[in-house]
């Protein structure tokens, strides 16, 4: 591109598709070091079990009853970090972690609400499963799923 170039440079995140369970949670706590300019500086995501604190144990039987590593959640971040990226999407709205274990079923959801109405983000977010799908990375453990736009404290 020469210096006349008016077009701008798409910038991909840098994700690590590796890291410990509390460097998955700081990511997931702060999207902006997972997600780049698509997330508002200082956005925080929230988690629906309380503090952040005892997200860690609740994460870390997750990953036990699946015979995991945070390994899984990292590449789906890093696919949803390019993704973004590619097609100019930004968040609007804290993300949203829930963990669940209810007998026999464990998983971990988290949930960006991008500056989109439902019907588009819809759409969007099928896409995204089409992409993890081609990249053998649809999982019972970790979900990353892009939703309306949702609220912001």
């Amino acid at each position: 591109m020469n210096s006349n170039s008016t077009a701008s440079a798409v910038v991909h995140p840098c994700v690590p598709e590796t890291g410990s369970v509390l460097e998955l949670l700081r990511v997931l706590k702060h999207p902006e070091y997972i997600l780049g300019l698509a997330a508002p500086s200082g956005l925080t995501a929230e988690y629906e079990g309380g503090g952040w604190e005892a997200a860690e144990l609740e994460v870390r039987e997750v990953l036990a009853a699946h015979d995991a590593a945070p390994e899984v959640a990292f590449r789906v971040l890093a696919v949803a970090a390019r993704f973004l990226a590619l097609h100019g999407l930004r968040l609007c709205g804290n993300p949203w972690l829930h963990v669940q274990r209810f007998r026999d079923v464990a998983g971990i959801s988290y949930v960006l609400h991008l500056d989109l109405d439902r019907e588009d983000a819809i759409t969007w977010n099928d896409r995204f499963y089409d992409v993890l799908a081609s990249a053998d990375l649809l999982n019972e453990v970790f979900s990353l799923n892009l939703r309306k736009r949702g609220p912001i404290r």
